[in-house]
């Protein structure tokens, strides 16, 4: 299992739910006693907020840089931030570091690609609604942002800086969230994108009136995948949930992704979020074992 650097407290009440889902998606997975490794950075949000204020997104994207050297040196394998507004300083923070940063973002298009979803709506703070950080990227996966107009974005950071960010959720605020997704609903939005990590506090995806995307546990499952994308993660978790019979195909399987990883690659492009794997058919769904990141994806359906 790789090591998982966190950068939290942006705010404490989301990130505590990053720490409580990283490490029940490992124990699901893993079984037995099995937790996530992780290190963990909570900053005091106090200084984030008037850095940034006083500073701009420049000083942001220090104050950020400087935390990410730090989890990096202390034996973090990646880094993610909790939050989805800081990853405006995504871009500074992984050019400041050697190890790989997990982007929200990036994991909330693929999950509303698979939806097949091409319009959704976005809320959270006025950055991430107004900034092209997100845009940009939903772009590149063919999936079109919508807003709400200026004085209700203005509404919505408001009751993110100022309610969520302090741990109050009150009925009120939730009843006029769901009337602004049901104006989406009615203008052709397909989903709606919980954009602030501390919206799913307020109102849970399924209690909302068209498809929403928890970017907190999207972006945790995002980590997980990541996390366990060795071999041996593999093998430990095809033997407590598969049995050995279902692991000794998948060890053969290992040794062709040894082989298929050592093939020269010069003259090729490839995509680090391909991976091999083997999904395993259950009732319930498919499941995906992730043996890791290599040029191409084949999938074995049993």
């Amino acid at each position: 299992m790789k090591t998982l650097g966190l950068i939290g407290g942006t705010t404490w009440h989301s990130t505590v739910d990053y720490y409580k889902l990283i490490n029940a998606m490992i124990a699901e997975r893993l079984g037995g006693l099995q937790a996530a490794r992780l290190i963990l950075y909570s900053m005091n949000f106090h200084e984030f907020y008037h850095d940034n204020q006083s500073g701009g997104w420049p000083a942001s994207e220090r104050f950020l840089s400087r935390i990410a050297q730090k989890l990096e040196a202390a034996g973090a394998d990646g880094l993610m931030l909790c939050a989805n507004t800081p990853h405006m300083a995504a871009p500074a923070v992984q050019d400041s570091i050697g190890i790989p940063l997990i982007h929200i973002v990036e994991a909330t298009a693929r999950e509303i690609s698979k939806r097949g979803q091409t319009r959704v709506a976005l809320l959270g703070t006025v950055f991430t609604m107004e900034q092209p950080f997100y845009r940009e990227i939903m772009a590149k996966a063919n999936i079109e942002i919508v807003v709400p107009e200026k004085p209700v974005r203005d509404w919505i950071h408001n009751t993110i800086v100022h309610e969520f960010g302090q741990g109050i959720f009150t009925d009120q605020t939730r009843q006029e969230y769901l009337r602004i997704m049901e104006s989406f609903k009615a203008a052709g939005a397909q989903g709606v994108i919980l954009g602030c990590t501390e919206i799913p506090m307020l109102i849970k995806p399924e209690a909302c009136p068209l498809p929403a995307y928890d970017t907190t546990v999207i972006h945790c499952k995002a980590a997980v995948d990541w996390m366990l994308s060795s071999f041996l993660c593999f093998c430990c978790e095809i033997w407590d949930q598969e049995g050995p019979p279902v692991l000794l195909l998948a060890f053969v399987f290992g040794i062709f992704y040894f082989l298929v990883s050592t093939v020269p690659t010069r003259g090729h492009e490839y995509d680090d979020a391909n991976y091999i794997c083997i999904q395993f058919a259950e009732a319930g769904g498919v499941r995906d074992f992730v043996v890791g990141n290599i040029s191409t994806k084949l999938h074995l359906r049993l």
